[in-house]
């Protein structure tokens, strides 16, 4: 709830930078594992064709391979085993490839088994009729011209086998195995879908895979890549090298902040953030007294330009007709009392009202130790008093009669005195034993030296407020002498807080801006 405003780059800058760098050197690694690292020798081999043959023809051409393919079809044997239909036969074309960066050489091939061979395709339930190496790439015609019986088989199995050679590739070099299968007759068939072939073979310091389509990186695809790195790049040092502003919100030039002393450290953090956004803008915050205070410096100056002051009051104020006031955010208070003051976690609004009404004198009436009470508030200029008489007194707050609440009083009256800041009346309480105050609770909640508690069994929170359970607070109102001109500083500060970070920085000390609140026109989380 509580804290300063933060010096440097907003969290929201911050994760841009994070985001901007993540889109660079994710793409990159990903880019340098996949295609120079991990992808610099690559053997690639798809499977094209994995077709059983069909049975009958509809064309002269047809009939006329399926011919060719009767007469690799194995005749009754002398065992009687009935020979291999036409629908048994299957067609496999199978397309080898370097799709690394590097040429695989000879040595570069390894095999489970240790053997002296590249890649093994296994067929389980089908053996090899007939194969033949086909579309060479051109560097690799004169490999394969000799070499053709260098691809072996397997013709007896019933896992078919088809083994080819370590043929050394250079980049982009391709040839395809083209291969005639009969199912085994021992093997059931099972519908017409044909397994892929099981692969045995690998790449040292690279790797063997199935592919789809092209796996290297095409021409036009590279440049997109490489044209989106460089938006990003681009993106990220123009958010290094620029100011951070936005046109809605920056204005420039000087405005004086004045008023209540309960908003004073959330309006003190807001200037703060807005003249980091904005360098040209210098805001005073350093003039808050009162609410009352803050409106009489702003009727009676006669400022030369009306829209470099602006006055900040807890409630709406009707005694200053020439001044304008709009709503900025419902602003919590809560009960403060001397730590020595134990027992007493939270007191009903009666009972905090026949406190300050004198009519208990010693806090063991309410369940608390036996010390003397003695009542701190504000003076009849404060905001925060009008607030706590309004929401909890529903009254007036009797006149004091002690200059510091240790001496003075009559009896049987309880000792009353007044502190004319919120800091004042935090540090009368603290070192006053028996001591009952009030204070705005992002103030209250950060020193150590008070107790906060509640009011009717509820906490001074946001969630209470908003849930309409806690009812002690106050609007909180911007004056300033007369309409703003929408391009003046004043004007775009009061922006800020509304709709920009200062939104986000009242919500840190525990206000509710008005526009998250039940009625945003009266500013209050409760009708």
């Amino acid at each position: 709830m509580v804290g300063t405003a933060d010096r440097g780059l907003s969290v929201d800058h911050l994760l841009t930078y994070v985001f901007a760098v993540v889109g660079v050197v994710v793409p990159v690694v990903a880019f340098s594992w996949e295609f120079i690292l991990s992808g610099r020798k690559r053997l690639g081999y798809r499977v094209q064709v994995n077709d059983l043959v069909r049975a009958s023809a509809d064309s002269a051409e047809e009939a006329a391979q399926l011919g060719v393919l009767q007469q690799l079809l194995p005749k009754k044997g002398d065992d009687g085993a009935k020979p291999a239909k036409l629908g048994d036969m299957s067609i496999v074309l199978l397309k080898i490839e370097n799709n690394g960066w590097t040429e695989i050489g000879h040595e570069d091939y390894r095999h489970s088994d240790g053997a002296n061979s590249g890649i093994t395709f296994r067929f389980p339930g089908r053996t090899v009729a007939g194969v033949a190496l086909t579309a060479p790439s051109r560097s690799m015609k004169s490999v394969l011209r000799d070499h053709t019986s260098g691809v072996k088989t397997d013709l007896e199995g019933s896992d078919g086998l088809i083994v080819l050679p370590r043929f050394a590739l250079g980049r982009e070099d391709s040839y395809k195995i083209m291969a005639v299968l009969r199912r085994h007759p021992d093997v059931p068939k099972h519908g017409d879908e044909l397994p892929l072939p099981e692969v045995d073979g690998g790449i040292r310091r690279g790797k063997a895979i199935r592919t789809e389509s092209r796996t290297r990186m095409s021409t036009p695809y590279a440049a997109l890549v490489t044209l989106l790195v460089a938006v990003v790049v681009v993106q990220f040092v123009t958010g290094l090298i620029t100011p951070h502003t936005d046109p809605m919100d920056c204005e420039a030039g000087r405005l004086s902040l004045t008023g209540s002393t309960a908003i004073e450290k959330v309006m003190q953090d807001s200037a703060a953030r807005y003249q980091q956004r904005c360098p040209g803008a210098h805001i005073d915050a350093t003039g808050f007294k009162s609410s009352n205070d803050g409106l009489q410096r702003l009727d009676s100056g006669k400022p030369a330009d009306p829209a470099t002051q602006l006055a900040f009051t807890d409630g709406l104020n009707t005694d200053h007709p020439a001044l304008v006031a709009r709503p900025i955010a419902f602003v919590l208070f809560t009960p403060v009392i001397n730590p020595e003051v134990t027992g007493v976690e939270s007191l009903s609004r009666q009972q905090i009202a026949d406190l300050y009404a004198g009519r208990y004198l010693n806090w063991r009436e309410l369940g608390g130790p036996d010390l003397p009470v003695r009542l701190v508030g504000r003076h009849r200029s404060s905001g925060s008093r009008s607030a706590f008489e309004h929401e909890i007194l529903e009254g007036d707050q009797p006149p004091d009669n002690s200059v510091d609440c240790h001496a003075g009083a009559a009896a049987p009256e309880p000792p009353r005195c007044e502190a004319d800041t919120t800091a004042d009346l935090l540090t009368l309480v603290a070192r006053t034993p028996g001591a009952i105050g009030y204070s705005e609770v992002a103030t209250a909640a950060a020193d150590s030296r008070i107790r906060v508690i509640g009011v009717d069994g509820h906490r001074a929170t946001r969630a209470e407020a908003l849930a309409g359970a806690y009812h002690f607070g106050a609007s909180e109102y911007a004056y300033s002498v007369g309409a703003l001109p929408p391009d003046s500083l004043a004007a775009a500060f009061l922006r800020f807080l509304g709709f920009g970070e200062g939104k986000d920085i009242l919500s840190k000390y525990g206000d509710a801006p008005c526009a998250e609140l039940t009625d945003p026109v009266g500013c209050r989380p409760y009708r």
